[in-house]
């Protein structure tokens, strides 16, 4: 099953978690709480960030910006984690090449 960032079982316990991980300096690579608006990892390839969500939208035709937790439906987050591997959206280029 695809999961949220924290294996957190709902959308608050997830934010919850986050923000007491960042106030106990525990995410120093974090700048900004990301996960406020809702846009936290979620699904098998735990999609996260604003701009992933709106990219992965447009790429899917699904509006995961205003409806993340579309992103926990499995057919959906199998979407995203195949297509976002064979397309390279996680890494500078796609793992798979036309010969």
């Amino acid at each position: 099953m695809p999961v949220r960032e924290t294996f957190a079982t709902s959308d608050d316990q997830a934010i919850a978690c986050l923000d007491s991980a960042w106030a106990k300096g525990k995410l120093p690579w974090v700048t900004s709480p990301y996960w406020r608006q809702g846009w936290f990892g979620r699904g098998y390839s735990q999609l996260t960030h604003e701009n992933n969500y709106r990219t992965v939208s447009i790429k899917l035709g699904i509006d995961l910006v205003s409806f993340p937790a579309k992103a926990l439906i499995p057919e959906i987050a199998a979407k995203v984690l195949v297509m976002g591997l064979k397309e390279g959206w996680f890494t500078v280029s796609a793992i798979f090449h036309a010969h």
